[in-house]
């Protein structure tokens, strides 16, 4: 019998993964079945869908093999990796293979758009060596950036350099009289004019007021990262457009979104491979 495309909506169902993503978890969770298990819990996926996509996966060589349950070979951020690009490259599990080798050697160009950011951006992305005539082209491949972005959620660390990135908030009761007042001017002319304070948002804040999000577009193929912060409205401040190095100067806009996997995603596949250690009980 011929199998079926996944028909569910992979997008509303990783945007719908990690609602609670704080959550500490006191056991090691680091095997294909504990993922499966994990992501069909927090999507719209069922499990035997995640499973497909790991199972043709491993056959192919894609995410390490081993024992099977929870016996099973433990998961590195490479097998992580690999996972959400099938998972958002194709809707159709026996392709999963396809779509990692086509997603994962695709090259990025970064894209600075506010240059007062600059600095914190190109800080942060240091260690993938930017290079090129301006420094914009990543080192990297997008396999292995998502897999460096994987371990950047480490003791909450994507979190932490997320919050470095200063929003302004706002309120209701001043949305009206400021929108009269600066309508045909910028937010940023509020903020000098000493209306609006930008400021440093809460840790478990982040997600309302800062968006990491990573779109697979199958039908070019290429993948577009978008960092957004609260200015107001939302307002991207960085991208990464990835491309196979024969396309990177020709799909760098008008990118249709596909499947988009965010940093909520990241971070729980982060503490599925190291979960942080037990809190010791006080006396």
């Amino acid at each position: 019998m011929a199998e079926e495309p996944c028909r569910l909506d992979p997008q509303a169902a990783i945007h719908k993964c990690c609602s609670n993503i704080f959550v500490v978890y006191n056991r090691v969770m680091a095997t294909l079945s504990d993922f499966v298990s994990e992501i069909a819990t927090q999507t719209n996926f069922g499990r035997a869908t995640i499973f497909a996509y790991g199972r043709f996966a491993r056959e192919a060589g894609l995410i390490k093999q081993g024992g099977r349950g929870k016996g099973g070979a433990q998961m590195t951020e490479s097998d992580a990796a690999n996972l959400l690009i099938a998972i958002a490259g194709t809707s159709i599990t026996r392709e999963a293979p396809n779509a990692i080798q086509l997603f994962r050697p695709m090259r990025g160009r970064v894209g600075f758009l506010r240059e007062d950011l600059e600095p914190t951006f190109r800080e942060w992305l240091k260690p993938l060596k930017l290079k090129g005539k301006h420094k914009t082209d990543l080192s990297v491949d997008l396999g292995n950036f998502l897999e460096w972005l994987i371990r950047e959620t480490r003791d909450f660390k994507l979190y932490e350099f997320l919050r470095r990135i200063p929003v302004v908030v706002v309120r209701d009761e001043d949305h009206a009289r400021l929108y009269e007042k600066y309508r045909d001017s910028s937010i940023d002319k509020a903020i000098f004019d000493g209306e609006l304070t930008p400021q440093k948002v809460e840790l478990n804040k982040v997600r309302e007021h800062i968006e990491l999000n990573l779109t697979l577009e199958r039908t070019t193929p290429t993948a577009h990262l978008e960092i957004k912060r609260k200015w107001g409205e939302f307002e991207t401040v960085l991208e990464i457009n990835f491309a196979l190095e024969r396309q990177i100067n020709d799909y760098l806009s008008n990118i249709v979104v596909s499947s988009t996997i965010n940093e909520q995603i990241v971070l729980f596949v982060g503490k599925l491979l190291w979960p942080p250690e037990p809190r010791a009980k006080q006396a």
